[in-house]
């Protein structure tokens, strides 16, 4: 999987002779009227800060695969308008993981996108992921912040106002909220549906994200709750057309949005 690599040559070029700038030598500096505009000198943003500006939109749509997920159907995704892939990986080790991650975080970084990975702070760490997203029985939020450092983003699940709280303090930049629906995957706990998420928006002014049994007519009503986004797995990967279905689903999130006013 995940095993098509992209390649880019550049001709080699000359490097050109240094300018000497006239004060260098002498202690002398420049007048204010030789400095460029202060504009010019405002530092470029850095990729994770790009990401928070612009995390609440990249969440609309939120896609979680595994390592058997071709590369080129996550590009197809991507292309659609997906704003987040994560990678959740239950059965390879974490060295093993690390050199799919690598490629998803060059695909997801080609196209604008946000990727995490799922659990292992130390995948993240050696494929350059944009991200994590840990548990309540995952490595904590704080570690995962100490480890990652500031730019990088971390996301946390949480179901109730305490751990959401827990997860702000300790330097989350998302909730993942659920399960809102029932869901193919195992449940450990009841769905708590639209209100589930009602109750988190009210404790919480982060990012929050829907998770379990969401699709094409169910999402809206989550969205209307107060998430930002929605995240997905049989719902998109297991239908006949996961373009198609991602296509449905942001358009139903971007709907509900522009509903809340």
């Amino acid at each position: 999987m995940l095993d098509e690599k992209r390649e880019a040559g550049h001709e080699a070029r000359p490097n050109p002779k240094p300018r000497v700038l006239p004060w260098a030598d002498c202690g002398a500096q420049p007048r204010a009227s030789a400095r460029a505009p202060s504009h010019a000198q405002a530092p470029e943003a850095t990729r994770g800060e790009a990401l928070r500006r612009r995390l609440r939109d990249l969440l609309s749509v939120y896609v979680i695969v595994n390592a058997s997920t071709p590369l080129e159907l996550v590009e197809r995704l991507l292309d659609a308008g997906v704003g987040t892939i994560q990678l959740r990986e239950k059965e390879l080790p974490p060295p093993e993981q690390a050199p799919v991650a690598k490629e998803l975080q060059a695909l997801c970084q080609e196209k604008g996108a946000l990727f995490v990975v799922n659990d292992f702070v130390d995948v993240a760490l050696d494929s350059g992921a944009d991200g994590v997203h840990v548990g309540q029985e995952d490595e904590a939020a704080a570690s995962a912040r100490r480890r990652l450092g500031p730019e990088k983003i971390i996301g946390v699940s949480a179901r109730t106002p305490e751990e959401a709280r827990r997860a702000t303090a300790d330097g989350a930049d998302y909730l993942g909220v659920g399960p809102v629906y029932t869901s193919k995957t195992k449940m450990v706990r009841a769905p708590g549906g639209p209100e589930l998420i009602a109750r988190m928006r009210e404790a919480t002014k982060l990012p929050i994200v829907g998770i379990a049994g969401i699709g094409p007519g169910n999402a809206g009503p989550v969205i209307a709750a107060g998430a930002d986004g929605v995240a997905v797995i049989s719902a998109v990967l297991d239908a006949p057309d996961p373009v198609e279905v991602a296509r449905a689903l942001l358009e139903e999130v971007a709907r509900a949005k522009r509903g809340r006013g």
